[in-house]
C-alpha cells in the first residue's frame, strides 16, 4: 500500500463497507450518499449536512449522527470546539 493510499479519506460509504454490521456508519452513508446525493469523500462538511438535515420525514432522520453537537465547529461525537 502506498503513502498515498494510507491517508486517503475515505468516503462514509467505503467507511460502512469495511465495517457493515456499524450502524451509525451505515446510517452516514445513506445520509450523504443516497439522500443528499453527494460523490465527494468524507470531509469535515459531511458531519454537518447530517446534522443539519431538514427531511424530518425520513425515517433514519432521528438516527443520524452529530445531532448532540452545537455551536462552534463539529468535532467528534459529543465535543465542540471553537
Amino acid at each position: 500500500m502506498s503513502d498515498l493510499e494510507k491517508t486517503r479519506r475515505l468516503s462514509p460509504k467505503e467507511k460502512a463497507a469495511q465495517n457493515p454490521r456499524n450502524i451509525k456508519l451505515a446510517v452516514a452513508a445513506y445520509c450523504y450518499h443516497d439522500c443528499m446525493h453527494e460523490d465527494a469523500v468524507n470531509s469535515h462538511s459531511t458531519k454537518f449536512a447530517i446534522k443539519n438535515c431538514t427531511s424530518k420525514d425520513c425515517q433514519l432522520w432521528l438516527f443520524r449522527g452529530w445531532q448532540d453537537v452545537s455551536g462552534g465547529t463539529v468535532g467528534k461525537r459529543g465535543k465542540t470546539t471553537g
